[in-house]
């Protein structure tokens, strides 16, 4: 079993109990007494003489507590603020379902955090994802205006900001954005970062020539950015123009740091609003 290559044989065991509580629970979250009783009564059907479980203050004591500091429990049972659990991966599903606005994190770190954001960003379509990114540039470059771009024929630039040269009023501050999402952590290839490149010289050369007094290229991927790749981007630079990315961990970092979705917490309000925003 490959629980029992990273936990002790009885550990591996709690957590698949744990497990099967929440998922037969089928509610949002189980209070810890309601889980530690659920898991004992599991524990003693499947080995009623082991003395480890025989006794619930014992077994929370010498057992759970202990369990619940390992990561691999921490990956798939998350506790809340109020000292309840639920599983990970109903997370998600979850916050569509429930009243309040959001799940606070208590046991989990920056670090989860961040995992969980990128889970929330692989998961959707790529049309959800360039709006998502619009939502977080605003907050990163103050006082631009973005919008994403048509569904089709963007040439490569799926967000585009703009605003207005407070010293030289005839002249537009500009930021072009190529969103690209991956399922799963995939390291973006090179040949993406030419296209990029590519792309917003002409765009600017058809439709903004002689109006641009400063200029941003931002590649954001749920991916990797390699050396070689960011290599490329600055070595696409030049004075006024540059061209920089931001992979998964950085992205969801910059949403962490605005407080979307997640301020140690999980913001269920943010995430149906951008989902049915979308759906319009």
């Amino acid at each position: 079993m490959e629980l029992k290559n990273e936990l002790h044989d009885y550990q591996a065991l709690v957590l698949i109990c744990a497990e099967e509580k929440l998922i037969e629970h089928g509610k949002p979250s189980l209070s810890e007494t309601s889980l530690i009783s659920g898991i004992v009564s599991r524990l003693k059907k499947k080995d009623k003489k082991d003395k480890r479980h025989t006794n619930k203050v014992n077994f929370k004591k010498e057992h759970f507590n202990k369990l619940t500091q390992h990561d691999l429990w921490k990956e798939k049972i998350i506790q809340l603020a109020d000292g309840s659990y639920i599983l990970s991966s109903m997370l998600k599903t979850s916050t569509s379902n429930i009243n309040t606005n959001c799940y606070q994190w208590s046991n989990t770190d920056y670090y989860q955090a961040l995992d969980f954001t990128l889970q929330i960003l692989k998961e959707m379509d790529e049309f959800e994802f360039e709006s998502l990114v619009s939502k977080v540039l605003a907050k990163s470059f103050k006082n631009y205006k973005f919008e994403a771009t048509k569904k089709t024929g963007d040439g490569g630039i799926d967000v585009i900001g703009i605003r207005e040269d407070i010293k030289n009023p005839e002249k537009i501050e500009l930021v072009f954005v190529q969103a690209k999402k991956f399922n799963k952590k995939e390291k973006v290839d090179i040949s993406d970062a030419y296209k990029f490149i590519t792309a917003s010289r002409i765009k600017i050369k058809n439709e903004y020539q002689g109006k641009v007094s400063k200029f941003e290229g931002v590649f954001i991927t749920t991916g990797c950015i390699g050396s070689s790749f960011e290599k490329l981007l600055v070595d696409g630079s030049e004075s006024g123009f540059n061209f920089y990315g931001w992979d998964g961990e950085r992205f969801a970092g910059k949403m962490i740091k605005h407080g979307m979705g997640v301020k140690y917490s999980i913001d269920s309000k943010f995430w149906s609003e951008n989902n049915r925003n979308m759906n319009k």
